[in-house]
């Protein structure tokens, strides 16, 4: 997963729609849709969904899966070919990270920052204002983070839904919520290249590479050893059980103690206990009475709060279940960040894209804040089963490559890839 700094926002970006600038920031944005992301055409399927929400009037919030680094482009490219804007929540660490004209083009497509571990109302209220009065949709990732999983939804954060409830509170016209699919598929044959990065990861921890063996047997030999050593670090007992249940077991002997540490107590998903101790931790260190040496460690403590993130990462059984080129890549393109430390994955194929919007949700509103609690929860398990329903629909109509077999020449997936075509059987 990418690395990115942990601390209070040091600045709002507010957002600054424009279509006139959009326009003029459209070749660039196609370049680097093409040349950086490596996707040549984009799908939009369900639009008619959107339309129907727009020309009725409502306040819209699209609530998409976010796979990769490339979600943005295709619902910039779903945008233009609907004849509207949207607006984007962002995590204000895309804004400081980007050059001045990044940060500038996110702002005229209609981004906005957000400070996810701290109380940031000014962006909550620039949203719940967007969903009541703006004619544009609104997007929010409810994942909060890119998962690298093109099959699968990872949990939802209830944030997303709330915005939705407190809009709908206000009464002054219907909120919806619009389930949102994001695919991408090779529509190249990126395995030389998968195995030369696999080789590599493979010389990192010391092993000699098995080109002989198929990629998706190195994947799972190359994880039982990291986790070994992970194990080892922290002294926890080397077990022969279920790879899913040992990743687990490891995130809670890092995330338990930092819990108990800072009095917390445990409640919600992996990254929703994350972001509750992140939180705690940032604020002690920006305590004017913190000395160096507890901002020293605080800084220790955020490291291995992102280190429970990545191991949240890894379902386990990802490529066990389907081992596609897709699949293969995406959990490759992981371990390249967070083995190799490369600041972002390296494409290393044509894809193509698809966005599939879903039926919408009328958000019902409610009067107390124990029902909006009861109502976000239900919400968001809601539309994350449709976001997962779509997928599991479009990933059936694609039939993905099968990773390639040198026991069997016939699964190799030039067969099935060729020069930017896919055989959709």
């Amino acid at each position: 997963m990418n690395r990115q700094p942990f601390c209070s926002a040091p600045r709002r970006w507010p957002p600054r729609l424009s279509r006139r600038w959009i326009r003029l920031w459209r070749p660039l944005r196609l370049w680097q849709q093409h040349y950086r992301q490596r996707v040549v055409h984009v799908e939009i399927h369900g639009q008619d969904h959107l339309r129907r929400a727009l020309r009725d009037g409502c306040g819209i919030l699209i609530t998409p899966n976010h796979p990769s680094h490339a979600d943005s482009y295709l619902l910039y490219e779903a945008a233009d070919r609907i004849g509207s804007l949207f607006y984007f929540m962002t995590a204000w660490q895309v804004f400081a990270m980007s050059p001045w004209w990044e940060r500038l083009s996110l702002q005229h497509h209609g981004c906005f920052s957000v400070d996810r571990d701290g109380s940031d109302l000014e962006a909550l209220r620039t949203a719940v204002d967007l969903l009541v009065g703006a004619p544009e949709p609104l997007v929010i990732f409810p994942e909060g983070d890119v998962y690298h999983q093109n099959d699968r939804v990872t949990v939802f954060r209830e944030g997303a839904a709330r915005i939705a409830l407190k809009a709908a509170r206000r009464g002054r016209r219907p909120i919806v919520c619009m389930p949102c699919a994001l695919r991408l598929w090779y529509v190249t044959d990126p395995t030389g290249q998968l195995e030369d990065l696999m080789a590599r990861l493979e010389r990192r921890l010391g092993r000699r590479p098995r080109p002989d063996r198929p990629l998706h047997r190195r994947i799972a030999r190359f994880a039982h050893t990291v986790l070994v050593l992970l194990e080892l670090e922290r002294d926890l007992p080397v077990a022969d059980g279920d790879f899913t249940q040992r990743l687990h077991a490891l995130q809670e002997a890092i995330l338990h103690p930092l819990e108990r540490h800072y009095g917390v107590t445990p409640a919600g998903s992996i990254p929703q206990r994350v972001n509750t101790v992140r939180r705690k931790v940032i604020r002690a260190m920006e305590r004017p009475e913190t000395t160096a040496g507890g901002r020293r460690v605080g800084q220790r403590h955020l490291d291995e709060l992102f280190r429970v993130i990545q191991l949240f990462s890894y379902p386990g059984d990802y490529v066990d279940e389907r081992a596609s080129i897709e699949r293969i890549a995406e959990t490759l393109d992981k371990l390249e960040e967070d083995v190799l430390e490369a600041p972002t994955a390296a494409i290393r194929g044509v894809r193509h894209g698809g966005v599939w919007f879903g039926e919408p949700i009328t958000v019902r509103p409610v009067a107390s804040a124990a029902e909006e609690r009861a109502e976000a929860h239900r919400l968001t398990t809601q539309l994350q089963h449709r976001v997962q329903e779509l997928l599991d629909a479009t990933a059936r109509r694609r039939s993905p490559a099968r990773v390639p077999s040198p026991e069997n020449a016939d699964e190799r997936p030039h067969a099935r890839l060729r020069r930017g075509t896919v055989d959709a059987r």
